[in-house]
């Protein structure tokens, strides 16, 4: 019966906010591996099983998809798991002004996974000449919330209000 509950959950695998992208993806299928191999090492030594150390982000990932026993099993349904949505999963592309706090990013992903997909993995750029707002792109369109296309936009507004005070002739 547990079984079936840790294959139901892997076939619906859920992401917490801060697994961000694939590079995160990474960073866990290389921790599910360290960590089975960590198991592994101590069976064959004899050693009793101890609770291995998990990241933050493994740890919000179990807890994310109801798992509760870490073993060698579990791992392997998890590093597959990642492995298939690194692969498949979309991607949104963001391209900020400035950098952004890992904390407002977390929250962009939140949103994100409930209003759009709900394993959307996001890509953060930063590219200062955007002035401010975001330049985002997903495998279908390109969006440009930038002050910099406002600005391109408005420019003959711009230039004929600079003539109306007589800054421009």
């Amino acid at each position: 019966m547990a079984e079936e509950k840790k294959q139901s959950v892997a076939e619906e695998f859920t992401l917490p906010p801060n697994v961000v992208g694939q590079p995160d993806l990474s960073r866990l299928i290389r921790e599910a591996e360290a960590l089975d191999g960590e198991l592994e090492a101590q069976k064959v030594r004899g050693q009793a099983t101890t609770q291995p150390k998990l990241s933050q982000a493994m740890t919000d990932l179990l807890e994310s998809n109801d798992i509760t026993e870490v073993n060698g099993k579990t791992l392997t349904i998890i590093r597959d798991q990642l492995r298939k949505l690194k692969e498949h999963l979309p991607v949104v592309h963001f391209t900020f002004a400035a950098e952004v706090e890992p904390e407002e990013l977390q929250k962009l992903v939140a949103w994100l996974r409930k209003e759009v997909h709900p394993r959307a993995l996001v890509s953060v750029g930063v590219q200062p000449s955007l002035v401010g707002g975001v330049y985002m792109r997903t495998p279908n369109h390109v969006y440009d919330f930038s002050l910099r296309a406002m600005l391109d936009g408005k420019r003959d507004i711009i230039s004929k209000d600079l003539e109306k005070i007589g800054a421009v002739k």
